[in-house]
């Protein structure tokens, strides 16, 4: 696959995760017991951000960054 095939899906992955998370945040709102699947969300979110602040922008440091949040969402949703 070329890089821009790459650009193209991770910008798309990260519109429609982006719109989910926004869209549970809301439900979470009104049904706290749906918290798990926010973080779940988040942490996705999170690593969409991290991976297209890789290839566009090539902050290896931000990636890092992004990525450790992404843990810790996940970690959220085990504990």
């Amino acid at each position: 696959m070329k890089i821009e095939e790459y650009k193209k899906w991770g910008l798309l992955f990260q519109l429609i995760v982006s719109v989910f998370f926004l869209v549970t945040m809301v439900y979470v709102w009104f049904e706290p017991a749906f918290l798990d699947l926010a973080f779940l969300m988040m942490g996705l979110l999170l690593l969409g951000i991290a991976f297209n602040n890789h290839v566009f922008y090539k902050r290896k440091y931000f990636t890092v960054i992004y990525v450790v949040g992404a843990l810790i969402a996940f970690l959220m949703v085990a504990l």
